[in-house]
C-alpha cells in the first residue's frame, strides 16, 4: 500500500470495494472479518422450499458479486486478496479505490442492513436515490443534455423526478427519469 492510500485510513472510514467469486460473498466476507476487518456484506436471509426436499436456508446477495470492507487498524490486504471466496480488491490508478463514510451512495447502503447486513427483502427492491427536491443537477443525455436542472420532486417507485430547467430566459417543468441526471459539480 502506498503512503498516500496509508494515510487515508487516518481520514475516517473508507471502505474498500472487494470483488467476489460467483456466489461466494458470504465465504469472502467470513473472511474478511476472520482477519481483522469491518464488514458491509448487505443480503436477503431466507428459507426458500424446495420440491421433494427440506426447505433450505438462502443467502442473496444485495449487490451480487462484492462485499465492502474497512480496518479499523491497518491489516495486510494482501492476505485480504488471497482470502477465499475474494476474487479481487478494486483499485483505482494503482491504488485501492476506497469510498468514504461520507458518500451519498456509502451512506444510504450503511442505513440499509441491520447490524449484521440483512436487508428485508421488500427493502433490496427499493432502489437507491441520489438526489433530493431542490437540489441542483446536469442532465446527461436528451434534449436538454448538458443543461443543469433543479429538481422539484422525485418519484422513487417509477424511477423518475420533475425537474426545473431554465430556458430562453424563463424556467419549464419537465419530466426525467432518474438515470439520466448527475450531481451538478
Amino acid at each position: 500500500m502506498t503512503d498516500r492510500a496509508a494515510s487515508s485510513w487516518e481520514l475516517g472510514r473508507r471502505w474498500l470495494v472487494i470483488r467476489c467469486l460467483p456466489r461466494s460473498e458470504h465465504v469472502a466476507a467470513a473472511k474478511a472479518r476472520e482477519l481483522g476487518f469491518t464488514v458491509l456484506f448487505l443480503h436477503s436471509d431466507y428459507m426458500k422450499a424446495v420440491a421433494k426436499r427440506k426447505p433450505r436456508r438462502v443467502i442473496e446477495a444485495y449487490l451480487p458479486g462484492y462485499i465492502f470492507a474497512v480496518a479499523d487498524r491497518r491489516y495486510s490486504l494482501h492476505e485480504l486478496t488471497k482470502a477465499h471466496g475474494v476474487q479481487s480488491v478494486l483499485m483505482s490508478g494503482g491504488e485501492y479505490a476506497m469510498i468514504p463514510d461520507t458518500d451519498p451512495v456509502m451512506r444510504q447502503l450503511l442505513k440499509m442492513g441491520d447490524d449484521k447486513g440483512r436487508v428485508d427483502r421488500e427493502d433490496a427492491k427499493k432502489p437507491i436515490t441520489l438526489f433530493k427536491a431542490g437540489e441542483t443537477v446536469r442532465i446527461k443525455e436528451g434534449p436538454f443534455a448538458l443543461f443543469t436542472a433543479v429538481i422539484e420532486s422525485i418519484d422513487e417507485k417509477r424511477q423518475w423526478s420533475w425537474v426545473w430547467v431554465e430556458l430562453f430566459g424563463g424556467k419549464v417543468r419537465v419530466q426525467m427519469e432518474l438515470e439520466t441526471l448527475s450531481k451538478a459539480a
